[in-house]
């Protein structure tokens, strides 16, 4: 459970190491061409990364990224070898054809894009209004060659969410909240001694909401590093068992779960975080649903209780928009 995935860095390493699709070691595998996809970043205002990625079912998305900050906004579109077209609504569009571009026997290529990439965000968090840029084009183009025996696999995006050593004291809490076209989610990992890891593996704290609005997907979110935040959590075998949690700035407030034997759990505080474009989002309230996990030697307790948070996540998820 770390950030966001960095896609753009990933697909321009792809890049530099791509080559003709005809030039191969075996020259005589067959290509076709079954799609084409943009990707590319733009400097936008208060000193945010704008991120553009198309993809082969026809979505588009625009990602503002700051520091453990982003915002996603995701829409349906047109992406081929003529054009990249998205529109955000109120908010934007994109509309930009490539350049120079020297075929689709190439799996990736740099290309100047030329047209309209306007995007004004909420309460003037951020803004852009180009009219070009250059950006990386992926055609996607299918073999008929043997198969390679080092084809990597993906890894999973949710990763493990407690995985610690055995012998190391975890706290786990999920809280989430879901309406018809919002959802907000809180999930935190809190270890002792504490879990830090490059990787996104150790301890975090992560707050998401996500909307339906004028045919757009929007993801808001944000992780941190959790020792930044204070967790304190009741001994093994308590009753009730109790998590307190208070977190630095963007966040603000404190948060307090509550789970006495035979009573349902409770989920109070004045918690709140403030993401780009929705300023003091509360993370606490009598809609919220929530699930904490204490550090126990039961190993089925354990499972059980890790099996409720990602019931919880799941649950959380607004349905994706039919691309």
């Amino acid at each position: 459970m770390g950030a966001r995935i960095g896609r753009v860095a990933l697909a321009f390493g792809a890049l530099l190491l791509s080559v003709p699709a005809g030039a191969s070691a075996d020259q005589g595998c067959h290509t076709r061409v079954t799609g084409t996809t943009y990707v590319f970043s733009v400097r936008g205002s208060n000193g945010y990364k704008i991120d553009i990625e198309s993809f082969r079912s026809g979505k588009v998305s625009l990602t503002a990224e700051k520091k453990h900050y982003f915002a996603e906004y995701t829409v349906r579109g047109r992406s081929d070898e003529i054009r990249l077209e998205a529109d955000f609504g109120q908010l934007g569009s994109i509309s930009v054809r490539p350049r120079h571009q020297r075929g689709a026997l190439y799996p990736a290529e740099l290309v100047r894009l030329q047209g309209r990439i306007e995007f004004h965000g909420e309460e003037g968090f951020t803004s852009i209004s180009l009219r070009g840029t250059t950006g990386a084009m992926f055609h996607k183009v299918k073999r008929q060659c043997p198969p390679s025996s080092g084809t990597r696999g993906r890894a999973s995006a949710a990763g493990n969410l407690s995985g610690t050593p055995k012998k190391r004291v975890t706290t786990l809490v999920g809280a989430a909240e879901r309406t018809a076209n919002r959802s907000v989610l809180l999930l935190l990992q809190s270890s002792q001694p504490p879990v830090i890891e490059e990787d996104g593996g150790g301890d975090f704290l992560l707050a998401r909401v996500e909307e339906r609005r004028e045919g757009m997907k929007i993801t808001r979110g944000d992780v941190f590093d959790l020792p930044l935040a204070t967790v304190t959590a009741s001994p093994l075998g308590a009753n009730p068992f109790n998590v307190s949690v208070t977190a630095p700035s963007p966040f603000a407030g404190t948060a307090s779960y509550s789970q006495a034997s035979g009573a349902p759990a409770t989920w109070t505080g004045d918690l709140a975080v403030s993401l780009p474009g929705v300023t003091n989002l509360p993370l606490t309230g009598p809609g919220f649903s929530a699930v904490a996990c204490g550090d126990t030697e039961k190993t089925n307790l354990r499972e059980t209780c890790e099996g409720e948070i990602e019931d919880l996540i799941e649950a959380s998820l607004l349905f994706p928009l039919s691309f």
